[in-house]
């Protein structure tokens, strides 16, 4: 693996390292597309969700957003820790942005989220995920597997990403034959 290439996982449909997120973050010039990335991956969500948040959605105390999810039966809302120095940067955003307690924080639309996150990629030098382009949501997938790969509780990870059913959690307990090995090898040597 060289350069900025992203790491593949046919099950997984390959995923951005931290590094690479790193990179996308570093790529930013405009301090609300560096926490809309810092969002997406660092918080897990999905783009509405994190276009949906408010200053009142916040609890700096705790280090915790408040998200709405949508689901099948309704609205629902999600408790989720949000990493110090993203945090920070979301205080100081809404501070300097003069954002009323009630506000939508970004007043932009999700194309508009989709398209800085492609430019983004294309400044970092991660325009493809395999045979497709960076996306949103890849954000969210490769902070569930570096979750996983982490050692982090799956109960856990079901709770961050919202999901009603584990299994739908489980998908990301696949790994590659490379990592099955490198792991046996590990314990077993």
């Amino acid at each position: 693996m060289q350069g900025s290439s992203v790491v593949p996982m046919k099950d997984l449909r390959g995923y951005l390292t931290k590094e690479q997120i790193d990179k996308l973050i570093e790529a930013a010039d405009d301090p609300r597309d560096e926490l809309l990335i810092r969002l997406m991956y660092y918080c897990a969500r999905r783009v509405t969700e994190v276009l949906m948040i408010t200053p009142h959605s916040i609890i700096p105390e705790e280090r915790i957003i408040i998200f709405k999810l949508e689901k099948k039966k309704g609205e629902a809302l999600l408790r989720v820790p949000v990493q110090e120095e993203t945090l920070n940067k979301l205080l100081e955003y809404i501070e300097k942005n003069q954002i009323g307690p009630k506000t939508k924080i970004f007043k932009i639309t999700r194309q508009q989220v989709y398209n800085i996150v492609r430019e983004l990629g294309r400044k970092s030098g991660i325009e493809r995920i395999g045979e497709k382009y960076i996306h949103c949501h890849n954000l969210r997938h490769s902070f569930a597997i570096s979750w996983v790969k982490g050692g982090g509780d799956l109960r856990k990870l079901q709770m961050i990403l919202g999901h009603s059913n584990i299994a739908t959690t489980m998908f990301y307990l696949q790994f590659s034959p490379t990592e099955i090995r490198e792991t046996y090898d590990k314990i077993f040597k």
